[in-house]
C-alpha cells in the first residue's frame, strides 16, 4: 500500500509548468485487478527503449509495482511513461474517474475498443486492459502527438496482453 501511495505522490505533483508526470493510477490499483496470478511483470510488457521511443527521451528510472500492475519509466525529473496492465473494467473504470474534466473520447484503429482521456489512452483487447501515458517536454503541450505516441507504443504492447 505505501508504493502505491508513494507512486501515486510522485506522479501526481509537479501541475503549471513544473516537470511531473500526470499520470493518474490505474483502475487496476483501484479495483486491484492487475492480473492473474502467474501473469508478467508490468515492465515486462514493454521495453524501456520503446518507452523512450515513444518519449522522445532517455529515461533511466524504473519503477514498477506488480499489485497494481504499473510500470513507470522516468526521469529523475518525472518525465515519463506509465503503462498499466489490468481488466478491461478496471482500466475503463479509470479512464472515466479521477477528477476527469470530461468524458473520455472514442479512439479509432486500435484494440478492440479505445478511449482517450486527455494524455491517456485506454485501450481493450479481450477482457484486458491497457493504459499507456506520456509525459514529457515533447507531448505535453500536444494533447494530440501524446495520444498518437501513446498509440504506437501501445501496438507494440499489445500482441503481448
Amino acid at each position: 500500500m505505501r508504493s502505491i501511495i508513494l507512486a501515486a505522490a510522485l506522479w501526481s505533483c509537479g501541475k503549471d509548468g513544473a516537470p511531473a508526470a500526470k499520470a493518474k493510477p490505474s483502475a487496476a490499483v483501484k479495483a486491484g485487478t492487475a492480473g492473474p496470478a502467474g501473469a508478467k511483470k508490468p515492465c515486462e510488457y514493454v521495453m524501456r527503449s520503446d518507452a523512450e521511443a515513444a518519449l522522445g527521451m532517455p529515461l533511466p528510472g524504473t519503477t514498477e509495482t506488480e499489485v497494481t500492475g504499473e510500470c513507470i519509466y522516468h526521469t529523475p525529473e518525472f518525465y515519463g511513461v506509465t503503462v498499466a496492465i489490468g481488466t478491461w473494467e478496471g482500466v475503463l473504470l479509470s479512464a472515466n474517474g479521477g477528477g476527469a474534466s470530461h468524458p473520455p473520447l472514442a479512439v479509432a484503429g486500435i484494440g478492440d475498443e479505445a478511449v482517450h482521456n486527455g494524455s491517456h489512452l485506454y485501450v481493450r483487447k479481450g477482457e484486458r486492459g491497457l493504459m499507456v501515458s506520456l509525459n514529457g517536454p515533447t507531448v505535453d503541450a500536444d494533447e494530440g502527438k501524446a495520444v498518437a505516441q501513446a498509440m504506437v507504443l501501445a501496438r507494440k504492447i499489445l500482441p503481448n496482453l
